[in-house]
């Protein structure tokens, strides 16, 4: 199973740098085949519960999303928000003789957690066409933004295991959500905030961001990542999947691995829309 972690995790950290350091069509094409396959997931996890999702009408919301973030940047991804979401309602409220106020909620959640958050990941590659100058090289702000997301992301999680349960297994013995997910302590969850903030504000600085910025982005991606991952901890739970799918060796589904990069995007897009641009 490391073993499988390992290699999935590899061919995975050198897929990313490719697309995101091309960018333009080539990030835009692979973000919307992991939007369609999270929403598969996402949709079947809750047929679990006898539950259908509409799959076609939000896939095609989904694509909406997507497509106004690529071409139109957030202007025109906030007009067609609420149109797509409510076109969606409508087309259940018209079509479906199985329509119930469950239904559409989890559509409606379901299609602004797949779609509308793997957007971010677009707006924040196309954000600013700036070249920094780096360690790494020569790269657009963009690109350098997606990967300060990425890395906090992964030093949260990383940070908060080998904290919570990785050196010493008596630390994390203080449950942070023991309905969700009763392997996650708060002992873990501090080691993953500090871990945040030490690792953005790090290469935040190689990147030519300041360190003060990267301490309080890593600060808030500390805050925020655990809970997207908490987030689709809580869809499992409900509906009794331990993995959201088997795609990925060794890691589960799309879900399982983007769920508090999910979270995180959109909070680093709107942080560097505020204070660095």
């Amino acid at each position: 199973m490391l073993a499988k972690r390992i290699v999935t995790g590899i061919i995975g950290i050198i897929a990313a740098v490719s697309v995101i350091h091309i960018g333009g069509w080539a990030l835009a094409m692979s973000v919307l085949v992991l939007a369609i396959l999270a929403w598969q997931e996402f949709c079947r996890l809750f047929k679990n519960k006898q539950i259908e999702i509409p799959y076609k009408t939000g896939l095609v919301t989904i694509v909406a999303f997507l497509t106004a973030a690529f071409f139109g940047g957030m202007t025109a991804l906030s007009y067609v928000l609420p149109v797509a979401v409510l076109a969606g309602i409508c087309q259940m409220i018209f079509s479906d003789e199985r329509l119930n106020p469950v239904r559409m909620s989890l559509f409606s959640t379901g299609v602004l957690y797949v779609g509308y958050l793997f957007a971010f990941l677009l707006l924040l590659r196309e954000m600013s066409t700036e070249v920094l100058a780096t360690p790494f090289g020569m790269m657009e702000m963009g690109e350098a933004a997606v990967y300060w997301a990425f890395i906090g992301t992964w030093a949260s999680d990383t940070f908060a295991f080998f904290v919570g349960t990785g050196f010493n297994k008596t630390i994390g013995t203080h449950k942070l959500c023991p309905v969700v997910s009763p392997g996650k302590s708060l002992e873990g969850a501090i080691g993953g905030l500090i871990g945040s903030m030490i690792c953005m504000a790090y290469f935040g600085s190689l990147f030519g961001f300041p360190v003060v910025d990267g301490i309080v982005l890593g600060f808030l991606v500390g805050i925020v990542a655990p809970l997207g991952d908490l987030c689709e901890s809580s869809y499992k739970r409900y509906t009794g999947v331990k993995d959201s799918g088997t795609l990925l060796p060794g890691h589960g589904g799309i879900l399982d691995r983007f769920d508090s990069i999910l979270f995180v995007a959109p909070i680093v897009y709107i942080f560097m829309n505020l204070f660095i641009l």
